[in-house]
C-alpha cells in the first residue's frame, strides 16, 4: 500500500534467498527441507555464474606457508562452493526464467488490484 510497506518487506524476503544462495551458507551444508529457497533464489544462480567465470580454468593457486587450508586450483575452489561447472549454461536459462516468471507474477497481481478497486 506504500513505499514504506514496501521497504518493510523488502529485507525479509531477500535475506533468505540472500543466505541460500551460497553467499553466507554454503551450497552443499544447506539442509534438505530448506533447499527450495535456494531454487527460488535468482541470487543462487548468479553467484555460481560469477565463482564459475572466476575460477574455472585456473591451474595453480599459490598458498602461504601458514595457511590452514589451500585450494590447489579453480577446481578445488568451485568444489568448495558446492557449485558445478555443468551448471554454467544452465544458470542463464534459469536467471531469465525466474525474471520472466517474477515479472508475469507482478503483473498478473497488480491487474487483480486494479480490477479489484474498480
Amino acid at each position: 500500500p506504500s513505499v514504506n510497506a514496501a521497504l518493510a518487506l523488502s529485507a525479509p524476503l531477500l535475506v533468505p534467498l540472500m543466505i541460500f544462495s551460497g553467499f553466507f551458507l554454503n551450497n552443499s551444508t544447506v539442509p534438505s527441507y530448506f533447499i527450495w529457497i535456494k531454487y527460488l533464489s535468482w541470487l543462487n544462480y548468479a553467484n555460481e555464474i560469477l565463482i564459475v567465470n572466476q575460477w574455472d580454468g585456473i591451474l595453480e593457486i599459490e598458498c602461504p606457508a601458514n595457511a590452514t587450508r589451500c585450494f590447489r586450483n579453480g577446481d578445488d575452489v568451485i568444489k568448495a562452493f558446492g557449485m558445478k561447472k555443468d551448471n554454467f549454461v544452465l544458470d542463464f536459462i534459469l536467471l531469465g526464467v525466474i525474471i520472466v516468471g517474477f515479472r508475469t507474477l507482478a503483473c498478473a497481481v497488480l491487474s487483480l488490484k486494479a480490477r479489484l478497486k474498480k
